[in-house]
């Protein structure tokens, strides 16, 4: 099974820290390139469902 985050199968300061740089980015076009033409799309989202909570909602 692949790992879900940088620690393996759950967070770490590291994976909480990118997150948190990159979630007020995210519905900007920049950011939605992001998750969309990138590698760290699953990651972001397997971030988003585990950190809950929406920052546009």
């Amino acid at each position: 099974m692949a790992e879900s985050f940088w620690g393996g199968q759950s967070q770490t300061l590291a994976d909480l820290a990118v997150f948190g740089v990159l979630r007020p980015i995210r519905y900007l076009r920049s950011g939605r390139d992001m998750v969309e033409q990138t590698r760290i799309g699953d990651w972001y989202t397997r971030m988003e469902s585990s950190v809950g909570g929406d920052p546009q909602g």
